[in-house]
C-alpha cells in the first residue's frame, strides 16, 4: 500500500455567492464523447495536491486516506461530475438518476462483458445504468484521475482538498436537506459490497435500505456511532461511508489485510450489503469480502447485514465456503488467505463458522427491527 510523504492542498476557489443549485433529481448528460468533454475543464486539473500521510494505528501503518468517508450526497455529485450514468430510487417516491455517458474498454473489461453482459444503451444512445457494474465505475474513476494528473491519490482525497459540500435533494417540492462537506475523517460506517453490482445497488441497497433499517426504531443499536435516530432523510444525509471506489488510490494497489483490518477496527460499524436477489449470493464467494466480515466480528465491531428476511433460509441451504472463495488478483487471494491461516483460530474452518453464526444473528436481529 503506497502513502505519501506529506499533506499539502490548495482548496478550489470557491463557488460565487447566492449561485442557486440545481434541484432535478433527473439530470441529462453533459457530452457524448468518451472521455466526456466535461474533464477537460475539471477544477481537479488545477489542484495542487500531494497524497495524504500515513498514520499508525495498533502499531500498523494505514494511509490517511483510508480513514475519510463521504456522504450518499457527495458520491451523487460526484457521479454527476464525472458524467458517469446511474439510478437509483431513495426507499420513497423520487429516483435520482443521471443518464450520463460511458464505452467500456474491452481490451481492459473484456472479462467483465464476458461474465455479466455488455453495455446496453437506449434507443436514444444513453447508457441503461443497471447494466453497468462496480468495475465501469471504478474504470472511470482511473481514467478521471490521470486525465487530471491526480493519478496519485483518492477520489476522498481530491474532494477533502476542494473542500466541496453536497446536499440530498427528495423532490422538488422539499426543502434541500443541509448542505455538509462531501469528504471528512473519520467515517460512520464501512460499507461491505460485491463489485459486479451497478453504483445504483449500493446506494439503494447499501444506503437508502441500510440507512433506514438502521433507524427504524429509536436508539437500536445498529446506527453508527454519532448518528442520532430521527427522520430517515434527515440521518441519510448525515452518515459518511467509507467506500472503496472513493477511498482506496484507485490508480495504485492500494491494499494491505492488515491496514484494511485496523481501518474497519477504527470505524467501529460494518454495513454488510447482500446481492439477496441473485439466487447464488456471490458475496461469500469473494475473498475480500469474506475478510472485511470477519475483520468486523474479530474486533467487535457493529456487524449490520443488510439483507431480506428470507435469507436465513439461504445461509441454511448454502453453507459458507470461505477456502474457495477467489479475488480478480491471485496476489491478493495469497494475502488474505495467510492472514486468515495467521490470525483465524481454526483457519478457514473457523472463519466459516464465525461467519455463518454471525449472519444468522444479523439477519435475524436487523430484519426484525425492520419490522420485516
Amino acid at each position: 500500500m503506497g502513502c505519501g510523504a506529506s499533506a499539502s492542498s490548495s482548496p478550489a476557489a470557491a463557488e460565487p455567492a447566492g449561485k442557486e443549485e440545481p434541484t432535478e433529481l433527473q439530470t441529462t448528460a453533459s457530452s457524448r464523447t468518451w472521455p466526456p468533454q466535461s474533464w477537460s475543464s475539471d477544477p481537479a486539473r488545477g489542484l495542487a495536491l500531494q497524497p495524504l500521510p500515513c498514520t499508525t494505528l495498533n502499531g500498523v501503518q494505514v494511509g490517511e486516506h483510508l480513514l475519510l468517508g463521504i456522504t450518499e450526497a457527495g458520491i451523487v455529485d460526484f457521479l454527476r461530475r464525472i458524467d458517469f450514468p446511474f439510478e437509483y430510487n431513495d426507499c420513497g417516491s423520487s429516483t435520482y438518476s443521471h443518464k450520463g455517458f460511458y464505452v467500456r474498454n474491452e481490451e481492459k473489461l473484456g472479462w467483465v462483458t464476458k461474465s455479466y453482459g455488455p453495455v446496453e444503451y437506449h434507443a436514444d444512445g444513453s447508457v441503461v445504468a443497471s447494466s453497468l457494474t462496480g468495475y465501469d465505475l471504478a474504470d472511470t474513476i482511473r481514467s478521471w484521475l490521470k486525465f487530471v494528473g491526480q493519478e496519485d491519490v483518492s477520489v476522498c482525497e481530491v474532494l477533502l482538498a476542494e473542500g466541496k459540500e453536497a446536499r440530498l435533494r427528495l423532490c422538488k417540492d422539499d426543502p434541500a436537506i443541509t448542505a455538509l462537506p462531501a469528504v471528512r475523517r473519520n467515517p460512520h460506517s464501512f460499507n461491505s459490497h460485491v463489485q459486479f453490482l451497478p453504483i445504483g445497488c449500493t446506494l439503494y441497497q447499501g444506503f437508502c435500505r441500510g440507512a433506514m433499517r438502521m433507524n427504524w426504531k429509536s436508539g437500536n443499536e445498529y446506527l453508527p456511532r454519532g448518528i442520532e435516530p430521527g427522520n430517515l432523510d434527515d440521518v441519510r444525509s448525515k452518515i459518511y461511508w467509507w467506500l472503496d471506489y472513493f477511498d482506496l488510490r484507485q490508480c495504485s494497489h492500494d491494499f494491505s489485510p492488515l491496514a484494511i483490518h485496523q481501518v474497519i477496527k477504527y470505524i467501529g460499524h460494518t454495513n454488510v450489503e447482500l446481492d439477496t436477489k441473485n439466487k447464488k449470493v456471490t458475496y461469500f464467494a469473494r475473498t475480500f469480502c469474506l475478510f472485511e466480515m470477519v475483520s468486523t466480528i474479530d474486533t467487535g465491531s457493529c456487524l449490520f447485514i443488510n439483507c431480506d428476511k428470507d435469507f436465513m433460509n439461504y445461509i441454511e441451504k448454502n453453507p459458507v465456503e470461505s477456502a474457495d472463495a477467489q479475488t480478480r488478483d491471485p496476489h491478493d487471494k495469497e494475502q488474505i488467505d495467510d492472514y486468515i491461516r495467521d490470525n483465524i483460530e481454526g483457519s478457514f474452518a473457523g472463519l466459516n463458522a464465525k461467519i455463518t453464526a454471525a449472519v444468522k444473528v444479523g439477519c435475524r436481529k436487523s430484519n426484525s427491527i425492520a419490522g420485516w
